[in-house]
């Protein structure tokens, strides 16, 4: 396979979101959400789950947010993050716990239990984690439901890969 990149105007951003494309291909894998029926990786999922029990969830906030609702009796478990602070700096947190935005039983997953004490993104800063197959962080409670912390009301982005079990 031949992959061909220009790169024209790069934000620190975009090498993020560069990097961790590079890093799926380089690993034989295809970007987490695009299919093509002759690709055999395709059938691994996130922690050795099926694709049909890994779910890719979208990520497009400029509050804090439930991003993933937890099932009793089962943990999260995140196989990618990317995120991105497009519309200017933005400390970010993801965490687990219940009720809105996770406050009952609040515990730090990426960062603590704050925005302020999670991720510092510089504008069109961000972070990309994993490879879509094996975990980089569990929730520690089941049932508990994952969300994203934000310090300030500019648009953060991304994509979450991860299932429960």
């Amino acid at each position: 396979m031949t992959v061909r990149v220009r790169i024209v105007d790069v934000t620190w951003g975009g090498l993020l979101i560069l990097a961790g494309l590079l890093l799926m291909l380089l690993s034989g894998r295809q970007a987490a959400g695009q299919t093509s029926g002759s690709d055999a990786s395709l059938s691994e999922g996130c922690a050795g789950q099926s694709l049909a029990n890994t779910t890719d969830t979208n990520v497009s906030v400029t509050a804090s947010s439930q991003l993933i609702t937890g099932v009793a009796g089962q943990r999260i478990h995140v196989c990618h993050v990317d995120l991105i602070a497009t519309g200017g700096a933005n400390n970010v947190a993801l965490v687990e716990g219940t009720g809105v935005v996770c406050a009952t039983g609040i515990a730090g997953l990426f960062g603590g239990t704050t925005a302020a004490t999670g991720w510092g993104f510089a504008a069109n800063g961000g972070i990309v984690l994993g490879d879509g197959r094996q975990v980089v962080r569990r929730s520690a409670v089941t049932g508990d439901n994952l969300c994203i912390l934000v310090s300030a009301a500019t648009q953060v982005s991304g994509l979450i890969r991860w299932t429960s079990f």
